[in-house]
């Protein structure tokens, strides 16, 4: 089932039912949006320890580790 898009260049998820509310406003670049299963939305919601979500070369979210305190 398909109920969210992911933006690279927002590095986030936005819910379908919502994404014409979002079109609207300027603030937003959805220019590169993907439609994703859910599955994915789930996957990519809550980092494990250590990770962060990022933009991978596909377009679509992937993990990344947390770069160490400088």
């Amino acid at each position: 089932m398909k109920n969210y898009a992911y933006s690279a260049v927002n590095n986030t998820f936005f819910p379908l039912s919502f994404i014409g509310d979002y079109t609207k406003q300027e603030d937003w670049d959805l220019s590169d949006v993907i439609e994703v299963e859910d599955d994915v939305y789930n996957e990519y919601s809550n980092p494990p320890a250590g990770k962060r979500r990022v933009a991978g070369k596909d377009g679509l979210p992937a993990w990344d580790d947390i770069p160490p305190p400088t």
